[in-house]
């Protein structure tokens, strides 16, 4: 400290003096305000393997609610079976095959929603990089996926189109474990143009509430 303000006091070592004891204060400031602020690694290549579709680590059960348009699909996912609601009827999902649950009895049905492919939907994002990540101090974090259009048809209808459009995936996780997928195609099918998926109670379902060796196969 007494060399620097000797040196003031040269005129010939001021300008330079001075000149280093401003560096020196907006380096400090600098440090200061960069210490407040949160710094998030963007994650690359998650991975989405089929037993690990809505978290990177493998889980086996969640309850989820489906909004898609202004239908509700409300269910259950237990080590690869499902048991869901959907028009006020009872179904039963196991090897991609839907079962309408009637009475005592269950039989082969379908619903104008893919389930089994919304249920697996983590495929569609699997080995791609996201577009955009944000994250929240709350814990929560929105990994948006560009998906080609055609992609998506032949995951969840089977067939491709001729479009080289593109649409958005939005993943949102908190504390990792991911919580909602929305995806928006308004404006591209009639059918669907809003999905919404919700997840909860991941990896805390004890059993499915349901043994198809209670019920008489057929209608």
């Amino acid at each position: 400290m007494k060399n620097i303000i000797n040196n003031l006091k040269d005129p010939k070592k001021r300008s330079l003096t001075l000149l280093g004891v401003y560096l020196v204060f907006f380096i400090f400031v600098f440090l200061v305000i960069d210490s407040g602020k949160t710094y998030t690694l963007k994650e690359k290549n998650i991975n989405f393997d089929k037993e690990e579709t809505i978290t990177e680590e493998k889980i086996d059960n969640y309850n989820y609610t489906f909004m898609l348009n202004n239908n509700i699909v409300t269910g259950t996912f237990f080590n690869n079976t499902s048991l869901f609601t959907f028009e006020s009827n009872n179904y039963y999902l196991e090897n991609n095959i839907t079962y309408v649950i009637n009475n005592d009895h269950y039989y082969e049905s379908s619903i104008i929603y893919n389930v089994d492919k919304l249920l697996n939907i983590g495929e569609l994002m699997k080995n791609r990089e996201e577009y955009s990540t944000t994250s929240y101090k709350d814990g929560r974090s929105v990994v948006t996926y560009l998906v080609p259009l055609n992609d998506f048809y032949n995951f969840y209808y089977g067939f491709s189109i001729e479009d080289d459009r593109n649409i958005e995936i939005a993943v949102e996780k908190n504390n990792n474990i991911i919580s909602k997928i929305s995806i928006d195609l308004t404006g591209i099918d009639d059918n669907l143009n809003l999905i919404t998926l919700q997840y909860s109670d991941v990896n805390n379902i004890s059993s499915l509430n349901f043994n198809k060796d209670n019920y008489i196969y057929g209608e």
